[in-house]
């Protein structure tokens, strides 16, 4: 299995993964565990799988991420929507090639502070997460296209800046969904089982 790239666990009701497993897949570059019941990754989880492009374990249950995953320097694309995440680790901002990060539907109450060092992001999703600010570093993200962060109560743009003005000077966003609202009103939050 040592030279295996693409490896899919989807709907399998596993509820953990070993590392012995993952030490036999090292050269995985896509990983798919969508829709388990996974609540916990091991903590060399990154270490020993330095290759992986695309990451993808959505609708599980993880409440957490290891800090290896700044281990992971080729993360172009991590999927977890869907779990119970409350925070990223600090170690994802050294995840530098990172250009797509989806963590809808999770419980996340802030992201890391210099989240702004994720250069190469053109996507993000957030919406139905519990955030009320975005770190100071967010504004420097100029490659965004997509930016969704509806369904977060009373949500703060960095630094003070008002909405128009942040989709107008702080990226180049071209979708930035629910932001003009979230400035003015508190959206209803959907319910979050976690």
């Amino acid at each position: 299995l040592l030279r295996v790239q693409v490896l899919n666990y989807d709907s399998n009701f596993i509820s953990m993964i070993s590392p012995l497993h993952l030490s036999t897949v090292r050269y995985l570059t896509k990983l798919e565990f969508n829709c388990n019941s996974l609540t916990r990754l091991p903590a060399d989880f990154g270490v020993l799988l330095p290759h992986l492009v695309d990451w993808h374990m959505h609708d599980n249950d993880l409440s957490e991420l290891p800090s290896s995953i700044g281990a992971m320097r080729y993360l172009r694309v991590i999927d977890v929507h869907n779990n119970c995440l409350k925070r990223f680790p600090d170690e994802i901002t050294l995840c530098t090639r990172l250009e797509r990060v989806l963590a809808g539907g999770n419980a996340l109450t802030e992201l890391p502070t210099y989240f702004g060092r994720l250069s190469r992001l053109t996507m993000v999703s957030f919406r139905g997460n519990k955030l009320r600010s975005l770190p100071l570093s967010f504004g420097r993200l100029r490659k965004l296209k997509t930016v969704l962060l509806n369904h977060n109560p009373m949500l703060q743009l960095p630094g003070g800046i008002d909405a128009e003005a942040c989709v107008d000077q702080c990226m180049s966003a071209k979708v930035v969904d629910a932001t003009y609202t979230l400035m003015v009103q508190q959206c209803i939050m959907p319910s979050v089982y976690c």
